[in-house]
Formats: C-alpha cells, sequence, structure tokens
C-alpha cells in the first residue's frame, strides 16, 4: 500500500506516519511547506506513482481562535477539501479524512451520537469541519470520513502535557466537570484508519462515516486527574462549570460517540483509561509523540 499523507507533521499526523511505516505501508508524508491545502497546485502530488489513497489529517483545530479566525477556518476545513477531492477523483483512489464530535452539537437525550444523527454544531470549528464533511460527500467518489473525539497523544500541546506543564509551574488548575465525551488516544486512532484503509482498498466500503474513539465516559476533570494520578505529579486540580471556565468558543455538553459501525472494522478497541499508561510511559520516556 502506498499513502499519501496530508497534515503529517500535526498530532495524529505524526502517528499516522511512524505506525503505518512500521505496519510495511509506504507512506509519503506532505508538510505545510511542502503543500499548502488551501492551494490549488497539486501539481506535485501527480508525480507521486502507484498511489492507492491519500489520508487527510491536515485541519485547522484552534476552537477558540476559530471564532475570530472563522475565514481562515472555513479555508482549511472546507474549501481546501475541493483541490483534496479533485485529487482523489482524477487518481481514482479513495480519500480518508479526519473529523470531529464537534460536527454533532447539542443534544437533549445524552445518548451516543450515530453517524446518521442530526448535526447542529455550536461553534465556528465545528462548522467548518461540517461543511467539509459535506463537501466530501457530494463530491468524492470514493471516501471515508472518521469522526473522533478528545482526541491526545504525547505532543507537546496535548490535553494532558498542558494540564501537567501548568501543575508543575503553578501548582494547581481548574478543569470542567460538566463537559463528557471520550478521549481518544492517537495511536488507537491510526490503528483504525488503517484497518478503514484495508477496507476501502478490497472495496468492502466505497463511501462511509465513522464515529471513533476509546471506550468509556469521563468529564475533562476525570481526564485530567487520571493522567496526573499516573505519573504521580503533585498539585491541586479543582472541578469547576463550563460557566466558570468562559471560553471564546461555545463547547457541546456531550460528546460520547456511538461506535457500533467502527466495531465493524476492529474488533478490539481500549478503554480510555487503559491508553493512559501509553501515555504515561511516553511522557516519563520524554517521546513527544
Amino acid at each position: 500500500m502506498k499513502m499519501i499523507l496530508l497534515g503529517c507533521t500535526g498530532q495524529l499526523g505524526q502517528h499516522v506516519f511512524s505506525i503505518a511505516r512500521e505496519r510495511g505501508i509506504h507512506v509519503v508524508g506532505i508538510t505545510k511547506k511542502q503543500l499548502n491545502i488551501i492551494d490549488s497546485d497539486y501539481t506535485k502530488l501527480y508525480n507521486e506513482t502507484n498511489v492507492d489513497l491519500i489520508v487527510n489529517c491536515a485541519a485547522y483545530t484552534k476552537v477558540d481562535l476559530a471564532e475570530t479566525e472563522s475565514y481562515l477556518a472555513y479555508q482549511v476545513n472546507h474549501y481546501a477539501l475541493n483541490n483534496i477531492v479533485d485529487y482523489s477523483n482524477k487518481k481514482n483512489i479513495p480519500l480518508i479524512h479526519i473529523s470531529t464530535d464537534y460536527v454533532y452539537g447539542t443534544t437533549k437525550t445524552f445518548k451516543p451520537f450515530k453517524e446518521d444523527d442530526e448535526c447542529n454544531p455550536v461553534n465556528i470549528y465545528g462548522s467548518s469541519k461540517l461543511k467539509g464533511e459535506n463537501l466530501i460527500r457530494s463530491k468524492c467518489s470514493k471516501y471515508a470520513i472518521i469522526r473522533t473525539s478528545w482526541l491526545y497523544s504525547n505532543y507537546e500541546f496535548s490535553f494532558p502535557n498542558k494540564i501537567i506543564s501548568i501543575l508543575k509551574k503553578s501548582g494547581e488548575i481548574k478543569v470542567v466537570d460538566d463537559q463528557l465525551g471520550t478521549p481518544t488516544y492517537c495511536s488507537d486512532l491510526t490503528e483504525f484508519i488503517i484497518s478503514v484503509a484495508n477496507f476501502l482498498l478490497v472495496d468492502k466500503v466505497d463511501k462511509a462515516i465513522y464515529n471513533y474513539s476509546n471506550l468509556g465516559n469521563a468529564s475533562w476533570y476525570d481526564f485530567a486527574v487520571s493522567c496526573q494520578k499516573a505519573i504521580g505529579c503533585k498539585g491541586l486540580i479543582t472541578p469547576c462549570s463550563s460557566e466558570e471556565f468562559e471560553t471564546k468558543a461555545k463547547r457541546q455538553s456531550y460528546s460520547k460517540l456511538n461506535l457500533t459501525n467502527a466495531l465493524s472494522v476492529i474488533s478490539n478497541i481500549r478503554h480510555w483509561q487503559d491508553t493512559v499508561s501509553d501515555w504515561k510511559f511516553n511522557y516519563l520516556s520524554n517521546k513527544t509523540i
């Protein structure tokens, strides 16, 4: 298998690049410096031969900043996909696109979101990602969209790393406890991406949307405390409400995903608490991804 990987230096992209290569996949990693996905000139990619699929991990993911940088958020998460879809169609290869739980928005039922549930994003980031999804669904010949939640790793700016950094500097931090969802470890999502790729390449699916996260439920407070305990970091984590912790972008209070479709692709999904041990090992080993 030969994979074009956009966004190969981001949090998820680094994992996909390294793990896919470990699996014997020929990965052609494309950085922002090599190709800004907003640009229309994709001619350099056409020089690549025998390409089997394209994986798009490139995205604008600054949720709060998107409220004031809405033009850029829509450029990257929506309009730029015209170029990517065009490349996919002309090369006649499938596209795997990474999306987010933020496309769903709010809910009154507090049941895990299914892929065909109505989407009502509550912020610019979620809206831009949903528009990008809709563009793919309307124009791409063969694709898989993967919606994930609370993605984390040992990337420098990942949630647990930021929590530990703040605790070490100030000794205390407030974390919201009224937003519920599931942390997703980048390595686990990468394994799912590779499984979906194999499904696409053997024609088990032509067009699909999958939810993927680790198992279990948590608040951001639960997640932060679990990571703190894992490495024995001193400091005080205090729970607070979303109203107390004001942000520019509104957050949805519930992000739990229904994983039925994902389990038709991959048989084993770990509980989020089991992935924290991997994060702990890499954190204490000073590994950055």
